[in-house]
């Protein structure tokens, strides 16, 4: 299980790197969102790129261009010198299953966020949209039909 984080704007993006999130990986992707959503605070000044403790750099996983791993404050210095980014979307596009394990670990981090902050969610494969809307949960996140959709939406609210 590896994750790729960066922020854009105000806007922290997780992208999981594995096509699974199950029982098996559960425990290891809760404690992965935790590191990288409280990542900002080890970050200095703004600008400052983390290097990611869940796995390699983006490039050498295949991530999409103009990803990168860890944490960089976008142009002007922004959300780490002010806090953490109030958005954080999970980029889903790879995972192509979620069992209930996964359900719950995804919850988990949701919950786990700051007062403040809200999980968003991003690139759901038909499959994973499908157990998120039976399961009611979809009423519980704001679900994008993919990443460039969750940023066009990157308004404070």
């Amino acid at each position: 299980m590896q994750l790729a984080g960066t922020v854009r704007g105000t806007t922290q993006v997780i992208t999981v790197m594995a096509p699974r999130i199950d029982a098996a990986v559960a425990i290891r992707f809760k404690d992965l969102m935790r590191e990288e959503t409280e990542r900002w605070r080890e970050g200095g000044a703004p600008g400052a790129e983390i290097p990611s403790a869940s796995g390699p750099a983006p490039a050498e996983t295949g991530a999409a261009p103009g990803t990168t791993t860890g944490i960089a404050a976008g142009a002007g210095g922004g959300a780490m010198a002010q806090g953490p980014p109030p958005r954080v979307v999970l980029d889903l596009g790879r995972v192509e299953f979620v069992d209930s394990s996964g359900l719950g670990a995804i919850v988990a981090a949701m919950k786990q966020l700051e007062e403040g902050r809200r999980l968003e969610l991003a690139g759901l494969a038909p499959l994973v949209d499908r157990v998120f809307r039976l399961t009611r949960l979809d009423t519980v996140f704001r679900i994008h039909r993919d990443l460039e959709e969750a940023m066009q939406r990157d308004i404070p609210e």
